[in-house]
């Protein structure tokens, strides 16, 4: 499971880059288009549909969203569902198995149970600084209070404090809130 783990993180942070690097087009009421989004809606954050958080406090700006299930290359009953958001300088992902039902899940990066929220700071874009959620630290959840899997429809918040990769500073990530169409 920690190879899993480990090439999951390395494909996160390669994403990561490609976020912070692409620009967006902007809708006429200069939201940013998600990149997916439930079929007969509009671009932007259509129909409620929300990502956000605070980092130490200070509210976050997220210009791009990604919500997708990402399958097993074995067994098509495996995979994880991922949801990313990114700003100017910075990427957060929440990524839980997709069988997860409504209820409070905590992140362990370590665990055997798929469920961690990992924050990236892209201060200089060729080796960013990486936070794991720690429950170690403090609450590190996510509250899923609604997944519909019938329309792929995820609502639910989250909070974590986050260690840098390596152990020392840590950030604090509060009043997260998502829902979101993770599609196909």
């Amino acid at each position: 499971m920690k190879n899993i783990t480990f090439k999951l993180l390395g494909a996160f942070l390669i994403m990561g880059l490609i976020f912070t690097s692409c620009e967006k087009a902007e809708t006429p009421d200069n939201t940013v288009n998600p990149f997916t989004y439930p079929p007969g809606t509009t671009p932007g954050f259509p129909n409620g549909y929300t990502f956000s958080y605070k980092k130490n406090g200070n509210p976050v700006t997220v210009k791009g969203l990604v919500a997708q299930r990402a399958y097993d290359s074995i067994d098509i009953d495996e995979g994880f569902i991922q949801i990313a958001g990114s700003g100017n300088e910075q990427a957060l992902y929440l990524v839980f198995d997709h069988l997860k039902l409504a209820g409070v899940h905590p992140f362990d990066i370590n665990g055997s149970d798929v469920c961690y929220l990992q924050y990236l700071e892209f201060v200089d874009p060729l080796s960013p600084e990486v936070y794991n959620a720690n429950g170690q630290l403090g609450t590190s959840e996510m509250v899923i209070t609604t997944h519909d899997r019938n329309v792929k429809l995820l609502e639910g918040t989250f909070e974590a404090k986050c260690e840098a990769f390596g152990g020392g500073e840590v950030v604090s990530i509060t009043e997260g809130k998502f829902k979101v169409y993770y599609g196909n």
